[in-house]
């Protein structure tokens, strides 16, 4: 195991590793023991108290197969915030907002997954996130 550089590094390769986490108190619950390593064990140590606060916090972390790359679901910017601050890229993070226009905008005319790879190339590049502001350009 690498050694992790933040709190939602650690998260993913717990989970990658087959373990669950889950925040009771202060106390991070870790099952099943069978899986956790000496090394993993030392890491959610290290990163307890971060990791408690992310497994408060309202979001869904997911691997995209069309992206290549696990994304966020964060109920709003607030959680979006404390997700950056423990360690998660901004470009893989989306809000709830920008998740319901996404859904509108697939309504109106479906989106392909070569479409959705390059909104996601854009919002990366650009630090960006997407808004209201759709306009269909292939009239």
């Amino acid at each position: 195991m690498k050694t992790a550089n933040t709190a939602v590094s650690v998260m993913l390769e717990a989970i990658d590793a087959g373990l669950c986490l889950q925040a009771n108190g202060d106390r991070l619950l870790v099952w099943p023991d069978g899986l956790l390593t000496a090394a993993m064990r030392a890491e959610l140590t290290r990163w307890k108290w971060q990791i408690l606060n992310l497994l408060e916090l309202r979001f869904v972390m997911a691997y995209s197969e069309t992206l290549k790359r696990t994304i966020f679901f964060a109920e709003d910017e607030a959680v979006k915030n404390a997700l950056i601050e423990g360690g998660a890229n901004a470009s893989a993070i989306y809000t709830l907002e920008e998740i319901e226009l996404l859904a509108k905008r697939n309504r109106e005319s479906p989106i392909t997954a070569t479409e959705l790879c390059l909104l996601h190339e854009a919002k990366t590049l650009f630090n960006g996130r997407f808004t209201e502001c759709w306009e269909d350009v292939s009239k």
